[in-house]
């Protein structure tokens, strides 16, 4: 099984990152392999101090398909087509 890691642009309100997006993936390689797992990097809004997860969008028109991905407890966004062939888990928020 393969990781990867989604990188999360900090903005002032969060962040963000495009599936799509090789510059969105630790490596440069976007997940859609069906025996992936995906894990997200966390980011620190300037604002608040707070860490948090980031939003990460798949375009319209696009799916992927992976084996398992991991969300962080606090406010992490996923939108778009996304296929989990195994476990989606959610943590505990720090």
């Amino acid at each position: 099984m393969t990781t990867y890691t989604v990188k999360i642009v900090r903005t002032p309100s969060g962040g963000r990152a495009d599936w799509s997006d090789p510059a969105s993936w630790v490596g440069g390689v976007v997940a859609g392999s069906p025996d992936g797992d995906v894990a997200f990097e966390m980011a620190t809004i300037p604002s608040m101090g707070e860490l948090v997860a980031g939003n990460v969008t798949i375009g319209a028109g696009t799916s992927y398909t992976i084996g398992s991905i991991t969300l962080p407890g606090n406010r992490p966004g996923l939108n778009g087509a996304l296929s989990v062939a195994g476990a989606v888990t959610r943590l505990a928020a720090p």
